[in-house]
């Protein structure tokens, strides 16, 4: 679902028409402006989907197979397999609220079937307001993009629907909530192998719904001892889930002493439940003040410390994030891994090349160009991989020399850390080559989007491009020039210089913050001139400081312009 999210993304920002074929009509109603429905080769019905996917439509295909009912999350069509939808008691589907006992074979409601793989079980607890559910969220988002959201929760006045409402409102529209106050092994037995994560919230109403079902007759004694028995298989079918069960709790023995018997009862008997969900989970976090610690198992430093991050945010950080010429896949425990490129054509050894120069320089070049990229966001080159699209004798050999030289001044192992291909089906007549960098780093300490209102923007270097381009210029960046760079506190962003000028990259990087770049009047540069294999950097940096750069850096430093509100 990342794919059509970004898809549907795609298809608004660019004001395109995307053509897909669904075989999940709940996901094309998710994603789709208008549904032509097809069956054996021919168009039956077509429109919006609310017109397309109505219980007529939808019968006349696949009979009383499939029942069309309002999605729990979505304002869409959910069309489900009778067996694993709700009905009323005319036998007319409803809303879908709760899962029944009835197992549903895996893949009935568009999940995909999954193999069996080995699960999780977390348990965070925490007073009120103390970041609990905010954690939990971000945690079951780590996992994947199928969740499944179990709310035990019983609105029952405004005040608990309006709490609902919040809740539904901050959680990603794609995951699938369940409301199921009592039941909630069946629904975890049934349904967690089909999700990545599975989050319960929370176990304190869970236990307090059975409480209010004993017999009020009954001495606490067997109330307590019949609920805590729900709880134990509650506790033993999230441990024998098939993915990570997170469930939230509540941390309620640490305040006053409530003043009548039910509330001390509940405490109690809550508390009780706490320490066997607790005895089977893999790990437990008491929340306090936002922050998560991790108590279970100690000494090692677990999820809660690696998110802290992304805990502070508003939504759970998307898993691939595209920012400028940058690939970012953010990963579980708060590292990132940083993706970059670059190519050339016609510029080479070989006797139709454009230009013409040896394959060593061409190897130096582009490679310098992919892990420029990475140092100046602040990450950590740790692979090279090279495209050839020439024989690996003799042109190929030396531009992996130039790759694998300028590789190791990136403090990369040249043997280990770089890999690629040649091209030996078919004889070339023209240079080609494209190389990808590969880094790592905290996704927090990344150098993106930290530039501001009244920040200096200065070019380090000088464009050149072509013929223009040679090794050991002195006026051209080179590793250790944006390395120095990067290390600058008051330097807070860096974006590398290509083809298109550094107006266009100063642009771009002010735009990435939300701002604007102001061009400087009666700046002397050629603001539009090809930058060729990044032969120079724009940098935001304290206006107080810049004129310091040229005697730090030992390039040429030209103020451009400043970073203004929009």
């Amino acid at each position: 679902m990342e794919i059509l999210d970004l898809v549907k993304i795609m298809s608004l920002e660019r004001d395109i028409t995307v053509v897909g074929v669904f075989h999940d009509l709940s996901l094309a109603s998710m994603y789709c402006d208008e549904i032509l429905m097809m069956t054996e080769g021919e168009a039956r019905y077509s429109g919006t989907p609310e017109e397309v996917l109505t219980q007529e439509n939808v019968g006349s295909l696949y009979g009383d197979r499939v029942v069309v009912t309002d999605h729990p999350v979505h304002s869409t069509p959910l069309v489900a397999p009778r067996s694993c939808a709700l009905l009323n008691k005319d036998n007319e589907p409803g809303n879908v609220t709760g899962i029944e006992n009835k197992p549903c074979e895996a893949g009935e409601l568009g999940k995909s079937d999954r193999p069996d793989k080995s699960g999780r079980l977390t348990l965070i607890t925490g007073g009120a307001r103390s970041g609990k559910s905010s954690f939990a969220e971000r945690m079951a988002a780590e996992a994947g993009t199928k969740v499944m959201y179990v709310a035990t929760c019983e609105p029952m006045d405004e005040e608990m629907r309006a709490r609902v409402s919040r809740h539904r409102e901050r959680r990603p529209k794609w995951w699938i909530t369940v409301e199921e106050p009592v039941d909630v092994a069946a629904t975890i037995a049934n349904e967690a192998s089909n999700y990545d994560a599975v989050l319960v919230d929370c176990l304190g109403l869970f236990v307090s719904n059975h409480l209010f079902a004993q017999d009020e007759e009954a001495d606490d004694q067997s109330k307590t001892e019949a609920v805590l028995a729900e709880v134990a298989r509650f506790a033993e079918a999230a441990r024998d889930a098939g993915s990570h069960v997170i469930v939230v709790t509540n941390e309620v023995g640490m305040g006053v002493v409530p003043a009548y018997p039910l509330g001390r009862l509940f405490r109690d008997v809550l508390g009780w439940a706490n320490q066997i969900v607790a005895e089977e989970a893999d790990e437990v976090y008491l929340c306090v003040a936002g922050e998560p610690v991790r108590i279970k198992p100690r000494g090692e430093a677990g999820v809660g410390e690696r998110l802290r991050a992304v805990n502070r945010s508003e939504s759970p950080r998307p898993r691939l994030e595209r920012i400028r010429d940058l690939l970012i896949y953010n990963m579980p425990d708060g590292a990132a891994l940083v993706v970059s490129c670059d190519s050339a054509g016609a510029i080479g050894p070989k006797g139709r090349d454009v230009i013409a120069t040896s394959g060593y320089v061409l190897g130096r070049y582009i490679t310098r160009v992919a892990l420029m990229e990475l140092i100046a966001c602040g990450a950590q080159p740790i692979l090279v991989v090279d495209a050839l699209c020439v024989e690996r004798d003799p042109t190929g050999d030396e531009i992996i020399k130039g790759v694998r030289d300028e590789a190791a001044l990136a403090g990369l192992d040249p043997e280990m850390a770089v890999t690629g291909s040649t091209e030996e089906n078919i004889a070339t007549s023209q240079t080609g080559i494209g190389i990808a960098a590969i880094g790592i780093a905290e996704r927090s300490e990344l150098r993106l989007g930290r530039a501001s209102v009244g920040d200096a923007l200065v070019c380090i270097g000088v464009a050149k491009v072509g013929n223009e381009v040679t090794l050991d210029d002195p006026e051209i960046v080179d590793l250790g020039a944006v390395r120095a760079l990067a290390n600058i506190e008051w330097v807070h962003e860096i974006v590398p210089v290509g083809s298109r000028g550094i107006r266009a990259e100063a642009e771009d990087l002010a735009e990435t913050n939300g701002l604007r770049f102001r061009v400087k009047p009666g700046a002397h540069l050629d603001l539009d001139k090809s930058a060729g294999p990044a032969t120079c950097v724009v940098a935001a940096c304290d206006d107080a400081h810049w004129q310091e750069l040229s005697a730090m850096i030992g390039k040429p430093v030209f103020m451009v312009g400043e970073v203004e509100a929009p």
